[in-house]
């Protein structure tokens, strides 16, 4: 990790999306969302929320997987969220969203590294997920 800069805002929240084409996806297909995530703020004053939106091609939302805002204080956290891509899905929304609670002034220090979005390969699934991907086809 270093000290590098992609996306600074000057306010107490802020968001980064970037919408990633999946059209060419089997059906059904399962993704992992990887991310190191740190918050630098006591407690909860810093949060990270990670949002990821499977979309059809007209622009509605068919589902989506949402960590909600948590603190990943004091060191990078990874955060690992597996997903199945709902039929007729052509792209997914991935949100990267900063938080600054206190009423202290200032500005959100919420970190993210080592973003990816793969297609799962099942035999590294868990043994949950394995099962979910099993039940949609009995």
């Amino acid at each position: 990790h270093s000290d590098s800069w992609y996306f600074s805002v000057s306010d107490p929240s802020g968001r980064l999306e970037q919408s990633v084409n999946i059209a060419s996806a089997p059906a059904l297909q399962q993704f992992v969302f990887q991310a190191q995530v740190l918050t630098l703020g006591a407690g909860d004053d810093d949060t990270a929320r990670i949002l990821l939106q499977y979309v059809d091609g007209g622009g509605t939302v068919l589902s989506e997987v949402d960590t909600g805002h948590k603190a990943y204080p004091d060191h990078w956290t990874g955060v690992r969220l597996y997903s199945t891509a709902p039929a007729g899905a052509q792209s997914v929304l991935i949100a990267l969203e900063a938080r600054h609670n206190a009423a202290d002034g200032l500005d959100a220090r919420v970190y993210f590294d080592l973003v990816s979005l793969r297609m799962a390969d099942p035999s590294q699934l868990p043994a949950s997920e394995l099962q979910a991907l099993e039940d949609l086809y009995t």
